[in-house]
């Protein structure tokens, strides 16, 4: 008598322990929108052996996705991002990397967290801080560098260090 896994594992797994995400499909459907879903979010401990003998331990998050949830797959070089659901903090914005399948109806999606641009830092710093006085750079402010004449030639006379 076969067994219906992704009704009676998968499905209460991620009733229980899954979280709302939001999907950005660039491989899996270029040109489509952005959509909400939901997954397991988890971290897998990595130990690396270096050279001289110490183990340097990190973490590897990873998304558990149920395929009955997706009208597509995801796919490598999707993004992921996973805000703040009930208790849970903000995760962050991530690329999948690989998706491992189980052949049961359930993917294990593996991470790489995406780094904020700087306009985002400066307006989180602005947020955070209710500070007017921190503002994000302006391209203008870039036109008020100037470089001195003895660079903009190339003097040899600059690249060789100077004692002093």
């Amino acid at each position: 008598m076969p067994v219906d896994f992704d009704a009676l594992v998968l499905k209460p797994c991620e009733d229980t322990f899954s979280r709302p995400i939001t999907v950005t499909p660039l491989m899996s459907q270029p040109g489509q929108p952005s959509y909400a879903a939901r997954g397991i979010y988890t971290k897998k401990p990595v130990d690396v052996a270096t050279e001289g003998g110490a183990v340097f331990s990190d973490h590897q998050p990873t998304l558990g996705i149920r395929y009955s949830e997706f009208q597509v797959k995801p796919l490598a070089r999707d993004l992921v991002a996973i805000p703040a659901y009930l208790q849970w903090p903000v995760i962050g914005n991530f690329e999948i990397i690989t998706i491992d399948d189980d052949s049961e109806g359930h993917g294990r999606c593996w991470l790489r967290r995406l780094l904020p641009t700087a306009p985002q830092i400066f307006s989180s710093l602005r947020l955070a801080t209710g500070s007017p006085g921190i503002d994000t750079p302006q391209l203008t402010q870039l036109h008020e560098l100037t470089v001195s004449p003895e660079l903009a030639s190339g003097s040899p006379a600059l690249d060789t260090p100077v004692m002093s």
